[in-house]
C-alpha cells in the first residue's frame, strides 16, 4: 500500500471541494519545460527582453502565460 504525502492529500481535499485552479503564472523551470527549452535558454529570453516577468517579487522569477503565448505567436 502506497503511503500519501501530505501535499497529496491537501490537495485531494481541495479539489472535491472547488474546481480546480488554472496557474496564470511559471516559474522559469516550468516555462522552460513549456517551451521546450533550457534553463538558461530562458534566461537569455529574459535577458533580451523577449520575454516578459513579473516584475518586483524579490529573488523569484515569475512568467505569465500570457506572456509565453505571446512569445510563441511572436
Amino acid at each position: 500500500m502506497r503511503k500519501r504525502s501530505r501535499q497529496q492529500i491537501v490537495v485531494q481535499s481541495v479539489d472535491s471541494a472547488m474546481p480546480p485552479l488554472t496557474r496564470k503564472t511559471y516559474t522559469i523551470e516550468e516555462a522552460a519545460e513549456v517551451l521546450g527549452l533550457g534553463r538558461n535558454k530562458v534566461l537569455a529570453l529574459i535577458a533580451e527582453k523577449r520575454l516578459r516577468t513579473i516584475p518586483d517579487i524579490g529573488k523569484r522569477v515569475l512568467i505569465p502565460v500570457v506572456a509565453i503565448d505571446e512569445f510563441l505567436a511572436a
